[in-house]
Parts: structure tokens; C-alpha cells; sequence
């Protein structure tokens, strides 16, 4: 094994890059980690695998960080179990490794990286920085965590859950994410609507030397769309098969021809058709030319003995080509020369005319070939099954503001059923799906599906799909089954996924009587009277607020991260053991004795730092801190789970036993649950203000305070400014667009609505604010930052 040193931080902490944020955050907190143990390897090192993970086994060797003053080569595995705090990698030359699984720490390397197979990073508490060049063969990132890559062209699949042109990782199903890695390495989360990736069980493959990735599906290749056409020039076969009557969509409003078109681009556009039967078109265009190529049946006379005996009606095609030159004055229509189908002719234009062609035609042909396969990729009868589904058939009118859908979580499902009209004009079946995304320019956008019924002249159906990249723009939706390409490439990833949502929401309303988080009078009336919701009085009320229906079971619990001056724990024991008796305020409070300690925890001053508030001036001292890089041991505590009903009583009970702890001798308290720490005095006088909030039975100030003590805000994120631990107290967490405001503004408004919710009710105020609430998307269910009761957003 390559020899190493263990040195203090002090020592080596001139080593480290200077934008490094170990090296940062000790100067700025005074020498904080100056006796931090570091384990250094000097000089180009080589090792069988690396483990992050702080080790559990008593007497091991503990560190906070690995410098490696040179290039480190780790022939299987970097990686840690625990996201929530590992040991820091840092190397000052490049970094080559088979898999690496990060989370919970800092990644930095000066020069570049090579990994093989799986690069992973998970949580928001960590971040990798790579100074060089990076290259693997699967990049994820979940849960915000923080890659900084300057140089990413080397990865040759990355799935984020943040851009929408890079990040299918939210569209991607077990299905799906099975052709990239071992499915003894997916799991299904709580409610079966997302696929999750297993950290515990790909450590397990990795130790056992077995491989996560499957190689065979990391390449992104282009759908593979055979061609229909053999020759791609201009000929009668070919224009007949164009126009080929299985792709026409009958019009009523024009009777005499039947067409479609598309556009090429940015400057061609091409349209094919039939008119009156007889006569197949080909209309090339772009904003100086037209180009019209037509085949006409030519049936030849029969004579009067042959219409009598019934013969065989024949005749000849014929090609023509005309064009105009728009820009011109006169606008004429210049007939060319005609090529003889049967002597095979190659038809002969102009050079402006035949560079139109030449680009028009090409795309033409494109555009059937992939028409033709992205008929294939979703049944219409799929999509009639969907909007037959007992959960969508009260939603009856796309054009209606109320009844065109509803969301379910981050999508949109809206419905145009069989038979609809807007006025006179009959709307074909469609299911149209919206998902909610952030692009890398940190600007919200509304990815929209269109999946559309269309019933051909010939008598067969076929799902039409169209694309935009933001719902709200002035584009034209993208005809994605002519163009093909990613839209189309999502398509059938997003179909699964609004699919599995529809199915699971309507299970979830046939075998429990739960309905979608809409609160749609017209929709509980309709399930009522069909007979899938119980007895009125056991189920929502038609003008319930939707505040009353939590998308998850999920209780909420605090956690509070006690911090004491002495390695006896016992008075602040006594304390928890004296309240949580039954009849005490605190009951049913109780002890984490796997995570408490009676010793210092490394991370608690990172920890702390991170968590701190920054809101209240005046909340957080440099005594605070010097308390909490002082301490010498840790207590968890954990409160009863907690429904929507008693989160503030809960919550005060858990302020009162902070004043008993602190009383007895506990240094520095966080609210783990959402991550937010206070001072002591800051921590007594919320303490004061909920004591008297108590004796007055002011609930609304009680929550208001309870707020203030254990949620955070501002977190930012690409598009928002977020709160966390509103469900402490109830309430569902606000999210504040950026472009709304500076972060004191977006706090003002959290603070505004979480109030606002609490006096007037979750309904009126989505409705006065123009806000809309949505699934706690930032959270699996079994995190304690999980919001059941959603998050408004507002300001989009």
C-alpha cells in the first residue's frame, strides 16, 4: 500500500487550491479546521479503491481530508454511502478512477479526470470541481448537487435533473434507466412515480468487483428510422408515395384536398397533398421562391362499347412543374419543361429553383420516412384509454380554463376528449403534457407534448406528436413526427411518464378515494355521483381547501442536533427523559441513540456554518460559533411524527425543551429537519415570543414564530428562491421566482404567504397570488426535508 502522512490542516492548508473550500471557509472562521487531521500521499499514487465514508468501528483512523500531492489512480472505486457528510478528496494533479459516487463532501482536482464508467454525484451538500479536462462514460448528478466542469465534452452520456435538452434523468423510467445500469441498482420511490438510483446496493457491486454500468446502452444514438425510399429523386413513384392517402388528415373545411405540411428549419417549408383525387402535389417554399410539382391522372377515353361492357378504366400520369419568384413585381407563374414519368426524365429547374428543390425535397423524404416510424411509437387506442380513465373524465373541455386538466406533481395533464368542439369546429382526442424544468440558463420553462388522434382519408388512426420547448412562448409547436430528432426521442419517455402519473392517480381514486390534488368543485362532484368517492362527510368537501389534502402520508418529525460543552451527556439525557413522560409537553419525544455521541463530531462546525440564520441580524455570534467548534459532544432528539393539526403544538413543545436544554448546559441547537440554526440568544428570545404567544392561545403567531425558529429561507436554486421546513408547522413551502425579486424581497413574500396560508386558507391565497402548488419535488419522501403538503410557487 503507498505510504501517507497524517498531518493537521494547519500544515498543509497552503497546499490546497486556493479557490478551495476547505481553504476558504478556514480562513474565513479563524483557523476552524487548523486541527482537523488530514491523510496526505505525496508524489503520484495508486490505490485499489477508495472509501469516503467516515469509519464507524472503534478505535479507527479518522481524517477530515485526503490530499494527494500528485496523480491519484484508483483501480475500482471512489466513494461513500453517507451524502450528508464524507471525507474530502483533494488532488493537486489528475484523477483516474473505474466509478466514482460522490455526495456530502468536497471534490477538487487541478488537472483533469478520466472516469471509465459511473461519475455520480448526489445531494447538495457537495460539490466537484475539476480544474482540467473531464471525460467519462456516465455522468449524474441528483438532488442539486454541484458540478463544476470547464471542460465537459469528454462525458459521453450525462443525465442532470436540471437542463431539459441534457436532463431526461426526471423522464426516465426503470425501463429506461435499466438499459444504462444494473437494475439491482434502481428502486421505485415511495408513491412509484420516479425511478431512484441505489447507493447502498452499487457500493455492494463495486466491493464485490462486479459493474454498474452497462456500457452497450450509454451511447445516445439518433432513433434508427429506416428509409422508405430506395432513389431520392424526383419521381412519380416517389411523389405518389408522399402523398400516400394513410397520412392525409381529412379537412371538412376544404372538401376538394387533403395535406400536410411542415418546416424545414428557420427558411423551407414543404406541403404534399391530394386534390380532388386526381391530382398529388408536391408545394416547396421559402421567402423568395415556390416551387409546385404536381403528377395528374390522365384518364385516356373509352369508348361507348367499353362503357357498356364495363372495361377497365385507364389513363397516364403526368409531372408538371411550375414556379414564382415572390420577390418579383409581377408575380407570374413560369411553367418548366416536363419530364416524361416513363422514360424516366429527371425533372429539369432553374439553379435557384434546384437549390429549393434539392433542400425542400430531401427533407420531404425525411420527414414521411420518420412520420411513417413515429406512427409506430404510441397506439391510439393508449391514448383513448387514458382519457376514458374514471380520474380524467370529469375534465371534458380543453378549451375551459377549469376543465381542461390538472397537475400531478411537476406535470400538467390536459385533456381534449371524443367528440369535443370549441363552437362549431369538432376537436380531435388529445393528450397534451407540460413538465415544469429549469434550463442551464437558470430560466423556468414549460416543456410541452402534444398527442393528438388523427383519423387518415384512408380510414386508419395514428398518434400525431408536436413539441415546444416553453409553453408560454410565441413559437409554433414542432411537428416532432416529421421532424424527429430529441423532441421526438422524449416523446415516447414523457407518454410513459404522464402515463404511469394517470395510472397511479386513477388507482389511487378507485381503491382509496383519493383524488388529485386539484380541489376542482365540478371533478368531486362527478366522482361523487359515479361513485368513487364515499359519503360526502369522508371525503373532501366540494369547497374544501386543497390545504386539507397533503400529496403524501409522509408525518413530518423534528429533529433537533444538540451540541454540549462536555463529553457527559447525561444532564441534557435527563432533560429529554424528565419532559417526554407522558403528561409532560414534550411527550413522546425521545432519544437517537445510534447518532448521538459523547465526542466531538468533525463536521458539526461545516455543519453549523452551512445551516446558520442569516436572516436575523444579530442570530448568529462569533461566540455561537467558537461554542460549536468547542463542543465535546452530540445528542439527537426526536420528535413524535406529526400531522397537519398538531405540527404547532409540536413545534412549541420542541421550543420549550431547547429552553431546557440550553439551561442545561447545551452550547449551539439545530433544527435538522430543515437545516437552520440560531444563536443561544437568538434561540431564547424565539423561546420568549412563543411563551407568550402560548399564554394569549394566539395560534397564528404561534405558528408564525415556530416558522421563524425552524424553517430556512432563502435556499437558491437555478430559477427560485426556496424555503424549507414549512411543513413543520403545517404549511406547504414557497418557492419565490428570482425574477420576482432580490432574496430580501423573495423572503418578505415566503413570509407573506406562509402567513397569508395560515390566516386565510391554502385556496384563497393561491387564488389572490396567481401562485399554483405543486409535489415536493426537491425531496425523496424518506427525507425529514420532505414536504407533504407541497410547494407554491410563485412568480413564474
Amino acid at each position: 500500500m503507498p505510504q501517507y502522512e497524517l498531518l493537521p490542516f494547519s500544515q498543509i492548508k497552503d497546499r490546497l487550491p486556493k479557490d478551495s473550500w476547505a481553504r476558504a471557509l478556514n480562513e474565513l472562521k479563524d483557523g476552524a479546521f487548523e486541527d482537523e487531521t488530514v491523510k496526505v500521499y505525496r508524489g503520484d499514487t495508486t490505490l485499489p479503491e477508495l472509501d469516503l465514508d467516515f469509519p464507524t468501528e472503534e478505535g479507527a483512523e479518522t481524517f477530515f481530508m485526503v490530499l494527494v500531492e500528485g496523480d491519484l489512480t484508483v483501480e475500482s472505486w471512489i466513494g461513500n454511502e453517507e451524502t450528508d457528510g464524507a471525507i474530502g478528496l483533494i488532488v493537486n494533479g489528475n484523477l483516474k478512477v473505474r466509478n466514482a459516487l460522490l455526495g456530502g463532501q468536497e471534490v477538487h482536482v487541478t488537472g483533469d479526470v478520466e472516469v471509465e464508467e459511473l461519475l455520480w454525484g448526489d445531494y447538495s451538500h457537495g460539490s466537484m470541481t475539476v480544474c482540467g479536462t473531464i471525460s467519462a462514460a456516465l455522468c449524474i448528478d441528483t438532488d442539486e448537487y454541484h458540478f463544476f466542469f470547464r471542460e465537459p465534452r469528454g462525458i459521453r452520456r450525462r443525465l442532470t435533473s436540471g437542463d431539459p435538452d441534457g436532463g431526461e434523468l426526471y423522464l426516465m423510467d426503470e425501463q429506461a434507466m435499466s438499459e444504462l445500469l444494473d437494475p439491482d441498482c434502481l428502486s421505485q420511490n415511495a408513491d412509484d412515480t420516479e425511478v431512484l438510483l441505489h447507493r447502498g446496493a452499487m457500493l455492494d457491486m463495486l466491493r464485490a468487483g462486479q459493474p454498474v454500468v452497462r456500457m452497450e446502452g450509454i451511447e445516445q444514438a439518433p432513433m434508427a428510422i429506416p428509409s422508405m425510399f430506395e432513389q431520392r429523386d424526383v419521381s412519380l413513384e416517389n411523389i405518389l408515395k408522399v402523398t400516400d392517402p394513410s397520412r392525409m388528415v381529412h379537412d371538412p373545411d376544404y372538401p376538394n384536398i387533403t395535406d400536410f405540411s411542415f418546416q424545414v428549419g428557420e427558411d423551407v417549408s414543404v406541403q404534399a397533398g391530394i386534390q380532388k383525387s386526381a391530382r398529388r402535389f408536391v408545394r416547396l417554399w421559402n421567402d423568395r421562391q415556390v416551387l409546385f410539382i404536381s403528377a395528374n391522372w390522365e384518364e385516356e377515353r373509352r369508348s361507348l362499347f367499353g362503357k357498356l361492357t364495363g372495361a377497365a378504366v385507364t389513363g397516364r400520369w403526368d409531372i408538371s412543374a411550375m414556379g414564382k419568384d415572390v420577390q418579383a413585381g409581377d408575380g407570374e407563374w413560369h411553367h418548366f419543361e416536363d419530364p416524361n414519368p416513363l422514360s424516366g426524365e429527371v425533372l429539369s429547374l432553374p439553379p435557384e429553383y434546384q437549390r429549393l428543390l434539392e433542400t425542400g425535397w430531401n427533407a420531404l423524404l425525411d420527414g414521411v420516412s420518420t412520420y411513417d416510424y413515429a406512427r409506430t411509437l404510441i397506439n391510439p387506442d393508449e391514448v383513448r384509454r387514458l382519457l376514458a380513465l374514471p380520474v380524467v373524465a370529469p375534465y371534458d373541455d380543453f378549451t375551459d380554463d377549469d376543465r381542461y386538466g390538472f397537475w400531478l406533481g411537476d406535470i400538467e395533464c390536459a385533456f381534449s376528449q371524443e367528440g369535443a368542439s370549441f363552437g362549431d369546429e369538432p376537436l380531435p382526442p388529445k393528450l397534451r403534457l407540460i413538465r415544469e424544468c429549469v434550463d442551464a440558463e437558470g430560466t423556468e420553462r414549460n416543456q410541452t407534448w402534444f398527442f393528438t388522434i388523427h383519423r387518415q382519408v384512408d380510414g386508419t388512426e395514428s398518434v400525431f406528436i408536436e413539441y415546444k420547448s416553453h409553453f408560454d412562448s410565441d413559437d409554433d409547436r414542432v411537428p416532432a413526427s416529421f421532424l424527429g430528432g430529441r423532441p421526438l426521442q422524449l416523446a415516447t419517455l414523457m407518454f410513459r411518464v404522464g402515463r404511469r402519473q394517470l395510472d397511479l392517480a386513477n388507482d389511487a381514486l378507485i381503491e382509496r378515494g383519493e383524488v388529485p390534488h386539484c380541489g376542482d368543485a365540478f371533478a368531486l362532484q362527478h366522482w361523487r355521483d359515479k361513485g368513487y368517492l364515499a359519503a360526502a362527510d369522508t371525503v373532501q368537501e366540494v369547497d374544501e381547501d386543497p390545504q386539507d389534502s397533503p400529496f403524501s402520508a409522509v408525518q413530518p418529525r423534528h429533529i433537533l442536533c444538540i451540541l454540549g460543552a462536555t463529553h457527559d451527556l447525561q444532564p441534557l439525557r435527563d432533560v429529554v427523559t424528565a419532559v417526554s413522560k407522558a403528561g409532560e409537553y414534550a411527550e413522546g419525544f425521545n432519544i437517537d441513540g445510534d447518532y448521538s455521541q459523547e465526542e466531538p463530531d468533525d463536521r458539526m462546525v461545516a455543519s453549523f456554518d452551512i445551516c446558520r440564520d442569516r436572516v436575523e441580524p444579530g442570530a448568529w455570534t462569533e461566540a455561537d460559533a467558537q461554542a460549536v467548534a468547542d463542543h465535546q459532544s452530540v445528542l439527537y432528539v426526536l420528535s413524535p411524527p406529526m400531522t397537519q393539526d398538531n405540527s404547532v403544538a409540536f413545534s412549541m413543545a420542541a421550543l420549550m425543551l431547547i429552553d431546557d436544554l440550553l439551561d442545561a448546559g447545551a452550547v449551539a441547537i439545530k433544527a435538522e429537519s430543515a437545516g437552520a440554526a440560531h444563536g443561544v440568544q437568538r434561540w431564547r428570545d424565539l423561546v420568549a415570543e412563543a411563551a407568550a404567544a402560548v399564554a394569549s392561545d394566539d395560534q397564528l403567531e404561534q405558528r408564525r414564530i415556530a416558522r421563524l425558529a425552524f424553517a430556512k429561507r432563502p435556499l437558491s436554486s437555478e430559477a427560485y428562491f426556496e424555503s424549507v421546513g414549512f411543513h413543520l408547522v403545517g404549511l406547504p413551502d414557497v418557492h419565490v421566482a428570482q425574477l420576482a425579486g432580490d432574496e430580501w424581497q423573495a423572503i418578505a413574500i415566503m413570509d407573506s404567504i406562509a402567513d397569508e396560508i395560515a390566516a386565510q386558507g391554502l385556496a384563497a391565497s393561491l387564488e389572490s397570488r396567481g401562485a399554483r402548488l405543486t409535489r415536493d419535488m426537491n425531496h425523496e419522501e424518506d427525507s425529514f426535508k420532505f414536504n407533504p403538503y407541497g410547494i407554491v410557487k410563485y412568480g413564474a
